[in-house]
């Protein structure tokens, strides 16, 4: 399992995105469609940016179908964005007002 770097914090809330992957979710910038990723420009040159900074990392196997943007690593996960999307809501509607 992956991890953030930081110790979590009593509060914090993980979501997973396949192949027993956890992400903190208080770090998660972005939940994107891979077919949107391939198809724009600027998005194309985002991903190619962190693969060359060696910040890219696939958990999809293969096939990924999004892509999902933390604070330190861009993930390319085998989830659709719909489910991630009902994940990472779940992991913000749990904690409560703090």
């Amino acid at each position: 399992m992956i991890f953030s770097g930081e110790t979590p914090g009593p509060h914090s809330m993980y979501m997973y995105i396949g192949a027993d992957v956890l992400v903190d979710g208080s770090k998660v910038v972005a939940i994107l469609n891979m077919d949107c990723v391939e198809r724009s420009r600027e998005t194309k040159s985002f991903m190619e940016s962190n693969e060359k900074e060696g910040k890219v990392v696939d958990v999809s196997g293969g096939e990924p179908k999004a892509v999902v943007v933390t604070a330190d690593e861009v993930y390319l996960c085998p989830v659709s964005v719909g489910t991630l999307r009902k994940r990472i809501s779940g992991t913000f509607d749990s904690r409560g007002d703090e």
